[in-house]
């Protein structure tokens, strides 16, 4: 099945994290660094890692701040996330390449960053 730019785009492997977004994408754009880092985002009072990727740092635009290839058995972890009721330390992602972005919500006031 070929599917069009618009429906491939509804069947994108995305992943919500808090404040970050994962949005799976074909390949990585050419002229990347890849950074020494495990850390792909950090709020106010939490820390988003990698464990098994290796992340590009590049502002794109308001939303988008780098890339990430996700190798076999990669996983996201937010330990403030991991204590309390829910206890998940870790969220699996598919091996790929991933768009970060930064988690929006529409107010009354405009599109506004999520704080986590």
């Amino acid at each position: 099945m070929i599917l069009t730019p618009k429906e491939k785009m509804m069947y994108q492997n995305s992943y919500r994290h808090g404040d970050l977004v994962l949005v799976e994408v074909e390949k990585l754009p050419k002229d990347l660094e890849p950074t020494n880092t495990d850390v792909i985002l950090e709020g106010k009072t939490n820390t988003h890692r990698i464990v098994k990727g290796k992340i590009y740092f590049k502002e794109v635009d308001m939303f988008v701040f780098g890339y990430l290839e996700a190798f076999q058995g990669a996983y996201l972890t937010h330990p403030e996330h991991g204590e309390g009721k829910s206890k998940v330390l870790k969220a699996p992602i598919e091996p790929g390449f991933y768009e970060l972005r930064r988690q929006q919500e529409e107010t009354h006031e405009g599109m506004k960053q999520v704080e986590d």
